[in-house]
């Protein structure tokens, strides 16, 4: 897959702008370049790429690793504020740039850099564990919106989340699941194609109770979240309105890495009072760290 266009891109916005699987930036380029990842850990299985005419178009942006060569998803909560998994971050701000646009290699793609980041209080003591790892993260950037897009509201009662509640997941990683066979040992593996282009793909909640604060969708019918599309949103369609309600986090009961079962979502709504207290939080900082103007109330 040619990586130009999104090094070109991040290239020009740094000089402008001074186990079990997680699923994302765990897309990582070999080489020492600025490059997208060309094969494993990628996204939507069996999903439909999008031209930015769907509804969910509007609300997805591409987060950009640049210090490890790996990409993941994130949704927009505000004209400043982005939401994505935590293990997409652990890089720092510095090395990530935010992606507008339905192809990381179109050359039409447009790059903000990052302010700030806030981790969930869980994740530093949580994410080597198996369950309720606190997987969630804001982003704060400047610059506002690109024409066209715009914020999503995100639910906050998790009561509203019901198994078998469908669902629609989107993001930046790949689309089909190969078989390959590795010439070291002669085994079959699965391998991951595609990555880079936004898709989304309809599916179920398999298990809405999976854990305090996370839940599970269904891939077992050949669509669901896979490597590379972590930080990525679930959609639903709750009292008439279109929300997001999770971040895409890791994998579900898959020790082949078929991506073929499930994968594991942070609940939205269990962290929406911490949601609205860091986004305010992230927005007073990066106001609070510019230097303030002096008076011009002149000395009588």
């Amino acid at each position: 897959m040619k990586s130009t266009a999104i090094a070109r891109k991040v290239a020009a916005t740094a000089l402008s702008i001074s186990s079990v699987w997680f699923m994302s930036a765990c897309s990582q380029s070999g080489s020492s370049s600025l490059a997208l990842p060309t094969s494993a850990d990628t996204g939507i299985i069996g999903g439909t790429e999008m031209t930015g005419t769907e509804p969910y178009a509007p609300h997805v942006v591409g987060v950009y690793d640049g210090m490890r060569g790996a990409i993941c998803t994130g949704s927009i909560l505000s004209s400043s504020i982005i939401v994505t998994a935590a293990h997409c971050v652990e890089s720092g701000a510095s090395a990530l740039r935010l992606v507008f646009g339905n192809d990381f290699n179109s050359s039409t793609i447009i790059v903000r850099g990052v302010d700030a980041l806030k981790v969930s209080p869980l994740w530093p003591y949580r994410k080597n564990e198996e369950l309720n790892t606190g997987d969630i993260a804001l982003i704060k950037f400047s610059g506002g919106l690109p024409p066209g897009y715009k914020a999503i509201k995100f639910l906050t009662d998790p009561a509203k989340l019901a198994t078998g509640m469908s669902t629609t997941l989107a993001g930046f990683g790949a689309a089909d699941v190969v078989t390959v066979r590795d010439p070291r040992t002669g085994r079959s593996e699965y391998d991951h194609t595609g990555s880079g282009k936004l898709r989304y793909a309809a599916t179920t909640i398999k298990k809405s109770d999976f854990t305090v604060s996370e839940f599970v969708t269904d891939a077992s019918q050949g669509r669901g979240a896979c490597h590379g599309d972590s930080g990525g949103p679930a959609f639903a369609t709750i009292d008439g309105e279109m929300v997001v309600t999770g971040v895409t986090s890791r994998s579900y009961d898959d020790p082949t890495d078929s991506c073929g079962v499930g994968a594991v979502y942070t609940s939205i709504p269990f962290f929406a009072k911490w949601i609205v207290d860091s986004s305010k939080q992230l927005n007073n900082l990066v106001i609070a760290s510019r230097p303030a103007r002096s008076s011009s109330v002149a000395h009588r």
